[in-house]
């Protein structure tokens, strides 16, 4: 069986990424990705992009009706809607989706409209899909919350992680643009600058370690979004400008993540957490927010204590200062755990 792809955006997000990689699992030959739009410059080995905006109405659906009788998997609730629409109207005779978050929090976090039509989406259309793919048993029970009868559409597929792919390229030369890092020490946060992401509070959180704790590490963000001016202006009122570094999109974030003295995930929500998973394989001490899904399912034991409540900026800031300079976490439970989902995700692929 052949399985293509279908995103609104395709662009580096975790998300495409996430998609990326199942479908790289699934398929043995090349396969298609279909979008709306897609960022420039995106090339992947393997994979035909076919974007509406590049390509034009007629040849875009034409491409897209010759894989009527393979399977199309979408990722994120958008381009979910959008292809069981398709789906509704002939396009497309099997289609799976993939949930990429707890959608709970996640349609909680989205304005008045977004939600409306998320819980929609969930309540009317997600029944035509074929196959509903969530990363773990947290995810699958918060979508059933929103709509019971999904309950046997619902497969738990944990996304796939690379170790020594990861492993590989945090051994690449940095880029000479980003060399400076090398000579100072920092702490390091990866994704989207949305709410999500929780940067406002971490950013406070930092000031305050600077402050009062006196941490002599810099905050580095890497990632691009909505809210990058919003974040710019918190860092200059903060007086920050000197102590956070922030950067767009980076294709090989693993030799920086490398460098990092500490990693930190302070998340409002997530699924699957890639990028605090990558930074644990890395052997990186690490923190994270206590979220209702992803994180907390890899802090076990005395880890435990690593974890903080993503809306308690006092408490974060103390967990900043405390797991700067201490040793390093136990990551042995946490690479047996990572190994047996990469099992769970090969044999239902």
């Amino acid at each position: 069986m052949v399985f293509n792809g279908f995103t609104i955006h395709f662009k580096q997000g975790g998300g495409e990424k996430a998609l990326y990689n199942l479908l790289k699992r699934l398929n043995y030959s090349k396969f298609k990705i279909f979008c709306f739009k897609r960022t420039k410059n995106i090339s992947i080995k393997d994979t035909e992009i076919i974007s509406l905006k590049d390509e034009g109405f007629i040849k875009f659906f034409s491409e897209f009706v010759k894989c009527k009788n393979e399977t199309i998997i979408s990722s994120l609730w958008s381009s979910n809607s959008f292809l069981l629409t398709f789906k509704l109207f002939g396009l497309t005779n099997i289609s799976w989706i993939r949930e990429g978050n707890e959608v709970a929090s996640a349609i909680k976090d989205s304005n008045l409209l977004k939600g409306l039509l998320w819980k929609t989406s969930i309540r009317y259309l997600y029944r035509h899909a074929d196959t509903i793919i969530v990363m773990n048993d947290c995810m699958k029970t918060s979508l059933l919350d929103l709509n019971q009868n999904l309950k046997n559409k619902i497969k738990v597929i944990p996304n796939y992680i690379d170790i020594n792919q990861i492993i590989n390229l945090s051994r690449q030369k940095i880029n000479s643009d980003l060399s400076s890092l090398e000579d100072i020490e920092f702490i390091l946060t990866i994704g989207r600058l949305c709410n999500q992401k929780n940067f406002i509070n971490l950013i406070e959180a930092f000031s305050i370690a600077k402050k009062e704790y006196k941490i002599k590490a810099k905050l580095v963000i890497i990632g691009k979004g909505e809210l990058k001016q919003k974040i710019l202006s918190k860092i200059n009122n903060l007086n920050l400008n000197d102590e956070i570094y922030l950067y767009d999109f980076i294709e090989n974030p693993y030799n920086i993540l490398k460098l990092s003295k500490l990693y930190i995930m302070a998340s409002f929500y997530e699924g699957y957490p890639n990028a605090l998973v990558e930074a644990i394989i890395l052997t990186k001490n690490v923190i994270s927010s206590y979220c209702n899904c992803g994180p907390k399912q890899f802090f076990m034991g005395e880890n435990k204590e690593r974890l903080f409540n993503p809306y308690d900026i006092q408490d974060m800031s103390l967990k900043i200062k405390t797991y700067l300079d201490s040793k390093k976490m136990n990551i042995d439970p946490v690479i047996e755990k990572i190994e047996k989902d990469n099992k769970k995700a090969l044999q239902l692929c």
